[in-house]
């Protein structure tokens, strides 16, 4: 194997022995879609911390920490600019400076926060989760088998680039060109000329699949699976408390909490 794909895991797989790792990823399915519910029920982020909080005690049970300190300079991108424009926009009854108010500044707070913690609650289902399941666990929720095929190579599709083009930067550095030093700007030029042979690595990777799914038969009638999935008691039991804690959250937002007083409505 080269060394730039040793040096680098670019699957967001961690092998684990877990009791996340146990779950049915049907279970983890409805766990996600939870998270994200309680993550956009509230627009105060002190009413986020609970769900945060909880993110968090799931990244230390299931050890992930390596796959989220990957995405850290795309959470600090995105919820930077998600707080900088909801400050701008968002408006309130008590201002700051120019259009930046006290009402904004949580606002944009926590629409940071939410994308962020929605982003890290889908690197955990990765994280925790096989491509061979979160496939099968799609296909038995009433997902068409091609669609969820489809989903399953599009989680590989990244991964691969990663390898392809860690492959390619070796063997550039092998032959006397370092795409990677320099400033921005001589790092960008460099970088042109390796779109090439990543491109052309990826369609023979695609022709090659596709030979492969052909000689296995896709799509015929009859089809198995090596991955069966088998819903358990703790999957009961993780699914209904997070049900309950969501529609405990549902009740308490209707009841007015997580509110930003001074915020304008929509």
């Amino acid at each position: 194997m080269p060394r730039g794909e040793r040096s680098v895991n670019p699957f967001l797989y961690l092998d684990r022995a877990t009791p996340v790792h146990d779950l049915d990823p049907r279970c983890k399915l409805l766990v996600l879609a939870e998270i994200c519910v309680l993550l956009l029920l509230f627009p105060h982020p002190l009413a986020l911390l609970p769900t945060l909080i909880g993110l968090g005690v799931i990244v230390g049970i299931t050890r992930s920490l390596p796959s989220l300190r990957r995405l850290l300079p795309l959470l600090a991108i995105l919820g930077g600019f998600s707080f900088t424009l909801w400050a701008v926009y968002a408006g309130g009854a008590h201002p700051l400076v120019w259009r930046v108010s006290r009402e904004s500044l949580l606002y944009g707070l926590g629409v940071a926060l939410k994308l962020d913690g929605m982003i890290v609650a889908g690197v955990l289902l990765l994280a925790t989760t096989r491509n061979e399941e979160l496939t099968r666990a799609l296909v038995r929720l009433g997902l068409p088998y091609r669609l969820g095929f489809a989903f399953s190579v599009a989680l590989r599709l990244v991964p691969t680039l990663i390898g392809v083009g860690a492959t390619v930067v070796e063997a550039q550095r092998a032959r006397g060109l370092d795409p990677l030093r320099g400033d921005p700007l001589a790092r960008l030029r460099k970088g042109i000329p390796l779109l090439a042979p990543i491109l052309l690595t990826t369609l023979r990777n695609a022709n090659q699949l596709a030979m492969a799914m052909e000689a296995r038969g896709f799509g015929a009638p009859g089809r198995t699976s090596l991955v069966e999935l088998t819903w358990r008691r703790g999957d009961s039991a993780v699914a209904i408390t997070a049900s309950l804690l969501t529609l405990g959250g549902m009740l308490a937002r209707r009841l007015g909490f997580g509110e930003i007083p001074g915020l304008p409505g929509p």
